[in-house]
């Protein structure tokens, strides 16, 4: 429906009337099926992926399968299987979850070009109907069946949420489909001298048809012209030029791994860094690849053979109820190692020390950068085992078993903070990539201690991409936007740190930095998305602003806020007064989100602009009581 019927923006859908449903664009049908689409917040009424088609190219489709069902049954079948396999058969087949970390219409790509045949056919069939003016049966079964079709399929498109105002709307649906056939067909016929004129029938209504894409191209060139966008790229480019010389870099999906394959194989971005993908790590023949030089990066030592690892996928924590401590590499190499020996790997129980220690060449972690001179250095790190863990994957080990080898000579990075085994303590973020570093940077709450500033910083301000989000009209969707948004969440971290250690002026000039590198055009201040993401970024964001003393920024970022925080509490508020079934869920969170925000806002204003304090008091008392001032006294 998303792509034949229209949309109603790109905000992942998980089942509310707000977002990511299919929209016509007729609001005599959207208002009975969504509520009201006037009362949306602004910042998704908007949206590029706002697309109204009017249900045009989906009426069309309807007109060409039913035709060809009724007039050459054999050719339908082979049509129908193909839509048939290349959609809702694969998600069968597939078992696939309703819920998925993206919107994944691609699944159905075969199924699009499927129906696509059958708009085609529309033109052929209304030439045709045109043309059999005798041929009353199949005029009317066509006019019928293309109404009922159009009814049920919209009606099973809101099976989530079956009531009697979409019923309604689906009858209204098919009514206008069922008056679109005819008029089309009336309207071919009269233009051919009633079917006469073959060529004129043929003009007239791949004319009429030619409309649809037309509209298609109107509504949707904005939101699928991606000719400027180079946000993948420039990620991984941010990504890269963050990490240590030969860093080994972990990630943890395809929207980070991709990105950085491409910077490094293509355009040769850091070819020293060694990216090692999570989801992979847990095969033993991706482990083994780490014991091969790629690109310039050199060989790991991965402790196991290859004969050791084969086959083998977790190990199971029988848990150490001493409470034990034991060297890492003697874990791993010893323990782990022996057992590894054994032909069947499945189903592996040890009992894994709650502590393992890595020690720590002081000199050369100073030496090399590693730490910053003003850092306590450890002379071995603890990794802490929760007892509630379980059971070992290999891709854990693995990491384990790069640290425990590489005696700090490679740096251990990853894409996004990750403490399950026991490396949270000890990481520290350098742009946007997080390293592990000989020094417990989570046990003070300094901020300075999570982020080596001075690096960071310089990162920001001289190395950092943004995709083109500097440029007008480049769109970023939901998935890009969550990307554009680490990037902003960084500078505003950034310039909290600075701003914390004293330093505002250089806060400042690398919020300006921020706003120069990524314009609200392409990534707007504030706006609805899936749990209020953007909008708690940009409460970050804010408070760095305040927090360096920078006036303009703070005004823009407040009133886009406001604004938008006002018209999402509206929009709640009138669903509970008049669309009260569609008012659940993930909608009552974001409205418990959307009044401690303004709540928040009005929090900062009172601490950083405390503004004049009127003092109305009697002398000898105090302001607030009656009862006699010691201090005025004296």
């Amino acid at each position: 429906m998303w792509n034949f019927a229209g949309k109603q923006n790109d905000v992942q859908g998980g089942g509310n009337r707000r977002d990511g449903n299919w929209l016509s664009g007729l609001s005599f049908i959207d208002d009975l099926r969504l509520g009201e689409q006037s009362k949306m917040p602004d910042s998704i009424k908007h949206n590029k992926e706002n697309n109204k088609l009017f249900l045009l190219p989906f009426i069309l489709g309807i007109i060409g399968c039913v035709y060809q069902f009724i007039k050459n049954r054999q050719d339908w079948i082979v049509s129908f299987l193909l839509f048939f396999f290349t959609g809702a058969a694969i998600v069968v087949y597939l078992n696939q979850a309703g819920n998925q970390p993206r919107e994944r219409d691609y699944a159905f790509a075969g199924s699009f070009y499927a129906y696509a045949i059958w708009i085609g056919l529309a033109v052929v069939a209304l030439v045709r109907l045109a043309r059999d003016i005798q041929d009353q049966l199949s005029f009317k079964n066509t006019v019928l069946y293309s109404g009922a079709i159009t009814a049920l399929v919209m009606l099973m498109s809101d099976a989530n949420a079956v009531n009697g105002k979409t019923v309604f709307a689906a009858l209204l649906g098919g009514v206008i489909a069922s008056v679109i056939t005819a008029i089309l067909i009336y309207a071919v016929r009269a233009a051919s001298n009633k079917g006469s004129n073959l060529r004129s029938a043929a003009i007239v209504s791949t004319a009429l048809c030619i409309i649809v894409p037309v509209i298609m191209g109107v509504h949707e060139w904005n939101d699928h012209d991606r000719s400027k966008k180079t946000l993948a790229p420039d990620i991984a480019y941010d990504y890269l030029v963050g990490c240590p010389k030969n860093a080994i870099l972990f990630t943890f999906g395809d929207n980070d791994t991709y990105p950085l394959w491409y910077a490094q194989e293509v355009e040769g971005v850091r070819p020293d860094v060694r990216i090692v993908n999570t989801s992979l790590l847990g095969i033993d023949w991706y482990v083994n690849q780490l014991r091969y030089k790629v690109n310039e990066s050199p060989a790991f030592d991965v402790i196991w053979s290859e004969d050791q690892l084969r086959g083998f996928t977790y190990v199971i924590n029988n848990g150490d109820k001493g409470g034990t401590t034991q060297p890492l590499y003697q874990f791993l190499k010893n323990t782990l190692g022996g057992a590894l020996n054994n032909e069947n790997k499945s189903g592996l129980r040890i009992a894994i020390p709650a502590h393992l220690t890595v020690p720590v060449d002081v000199n050369y972690v100073k030496q090399a950068g590693i730490v910053k001179p003003t850092d306590s250095v450890l002379n071995e790190i603890t990794l802490d085992i929760s007892p509630n863990k379980t059971f070992f994957s290999l891709d854990q080990l693995t990491m384990l078993s790069v640290l425990a080898s590489s005696n700090w000579k490679r740096p251990v990075c990853f894409t996004s903070p990750y403490g399950e085994v026991g490396f949270g303590p000890y990481l520290r973020q350098v742009g946007l990539v997080y390293q592990v570093v000989p020094v417990a940077v989570n046990s003070s709450s300094a901020q300075s201690l999570t982020m080596d500033i001075d690096k960071t910083k310089d990162l920001l301000m001289t190395q950092f991409r943004s995709g083109n989000a500097d440029k007008p009209g480049v769109y970023f969707d939901e998935e890009n936007r969550r990307h554009l948004l680490s990037i902003r969440a960084t500078y505003a971290q950034a310039a909290m740190n600075l701003a914390t250690d004293g330093r505002k002026q250089e806060a400042v000039a690398l919020l300006d930095r921020s706003e120069t590198l990524i314009h609200p055009e392409g990534l707007p201040y504030a706006m609805v998305s899936r749990n209020n993401g953007h909008n708690r970024t940009t409460l970050a964001y804010l408070e760095a602003a305040y927090r360096a003393g920078h006036p303009t920024l703070v005004k823009k970022l407040k009133d886009a806020l406001t604004k938008d925080l006002n018209d999402q509490l509206n929009y709640y508020k009138y669903l509970k007064d008049k669309r009260p079934e569609y008012y659940n869920g993930d909608l009552m969170e974001d409205e418990q989100f959307c009044t401690r925000a303004l709540q928040q806002l009005q929090a900062f204003e009172k601490q950083f602009n405390p503004g004049a304090v009127n003092i109305t008091e009697q002398p000898g008392q105090r302001a607030d009581s009656s009862k006699p001032n010691d201090s005025n006294k004296k």
